[in-house]
């Protein structure tokens, strides 16, 4: 009888955990900010991997991106609109566009992990950088 009820009492804790962590991943309604950045290259010196991060984090110091409830996204910097569009959420991977026809094929432009949203771009100056810039949820 004990083991019927461990093993209920399993099942009801990991069908608990697993409801809060998908609640969790829910982006809609809720803000962002810079948590933080990491930069990579081949073949490009630490100087140039520390001018690009110094640049990217100073892009995006203190700007805040809010996923309206209605698929609409903007991001702020104090009073000053940077950026807006849409968003098409599916599970863990986030999809964004200028027009409210959001793809969603493809690679995603950010992911959920956890509590953050992890955004991976890669540019090109020179030598082709890989930039990760983690956004935590707005406390």
């Amino acid at each position: 009888m004990k083991k019927i009820a461990l093993v209920l009492l399993v099942v009801v804790v990991i069908a608990s955990m697993s409801t809060l962590l998908f609640a969790c991943s829910k982006i809609a309604g809720k803000s962002y900010v810079l948590d933080s950045v990491v930069v990579t290259s081949d073949g490009a010196s630490e100087e140039s991997i520390a001018e690009v991060k110094a640049s990217t984090e100073n892009a995006y110091k203190d700007a805040v991106v809010t996923f309206n409830k209605d698929g609409s996204y903007v991001i702020m910097k104090g009073e000053t609109e940077m950026q807006k569009g849409y968003y098409k959420q599916d599970g863990k991977n986030i999809f964004v566009s200028d027009t409210e026809d959001v793809k969603t094929d493809g690679d995603p432009d950010l992911v959920v992990e956890g509590k953050n949203l992890v955004w991976t771009r890669t540019i090109s100056i020179m030598k082709v950088y890989t930039i990760k810039l983690t956004l935590a949820q707005k406390k």
